[in-house]
């Protein structure tokens, strides 16, 4: 009975500190370089949505955010319902677009 108590008590205290780093490691924020004429901002939050400004380096042009819900299972992330591959090395996160036929490189801000 003792060992299933402290099993229980470990097993919560995994819970909480997973809680509260967000349960995965793509909760923070991310920033990529497009071309050098904008930057992207992901903040992926640990409630499971996210927030995404688009910043131009041209003069005049104000920047664009949107928001919404995404879900990790493995090495898949699901934005707004579209499923892509991805992987964190270090402070680095990579988000495959086979439509573009390649993908996003993100830097952990």
């Amino acid at each position: 009975m003792k060992k299933i108590i402290a099993l229980v008590a470990v097993l919560a205290i995994a819970v909480v500190a997973l809680a509260a780093c967000g349960g995965n490691g793509i909760v923070g924020k991310w920033e990529a370089s497009m071309m050098g004429v904008a930057t992207v901002t992901f903040e992926f939050k640990s409630d499971n949505t996210y927030t995404m400004t688009m910043t131009s380096t041209m003069e005049g042009v104000t920047p664009e955010t949107s928001s919404g819900t995404y879900k990790v299972d493995g090495n898949k992330i699901t934005i707004d319902g579209s499923e892509s591959e991805y992987k964190i090395e270090g402070n680095k996160l990579s988000i495959s677009i086979p439509e573009l036929g390649g993908s996003l490189e993100l830097t952990r801000k």
